[in-house]
């Protein structure tokens, strides 16, 4: 099967892809490769919750990894045995909420505290994109 646009990139430095069209937001760190195996991740609920214990982060800073010693762990053994990791984000906040700029460091951050080579999708716009609610 062909694959999408963000596989077909070689390993090289980390990249944002902005486009406004499809109201998609598009990141690769420094180091990830593309594998015909994907663990893919929702991330708010599954990879980070807030600090706070609030439902939605009071700002970029309110967050924290879930069970992190365990999360590195199994998402460490994913990358070993070949499968590249993409986190995936509904963010339809950011037309109004969320700054582009304040959700790209926030995912920068999450992945320095991982330490694993990640690529991070985020649709923001309401449109095919998004799951369905």
């Amino acid at each position: 099967g062909k694959m999408a646009p963000i596989f077909q990139k070689k390993s090289g430095g980390s990249r944002w892809t902005h486009k406004e069209a499809e109201g998609l937001l598009e990141w690769q760190s420094e180091g990830f490769r593309a594998t015909p195996k994907v663990a893919g991740f929702d991330v708010d609920g599954t990879i980070i919750r807030t600090k706070s214990g609030a439902p939605f982060p009071k700002d970029a800073n309110d967050w924290q990894l879930i069970q992190e010693t365990k999360l590195r762990r199994a998402l460490q053994d994913l990358v070993d045995s070949g499968h590249c990791l993409v986190f995936i984000s509904n963010q339809a906040g950011i037309p109004r909420k969320v700054s582009v700029q304040g959700l790209q460091q926030k995912v920068q951050n999450i992945q320095a505290r991982l330490g694993l080579p990640i690529a991070y999708l985020a649709a923001y716009k309401t449109n095919i994109l998004r799951k369905p609610v």
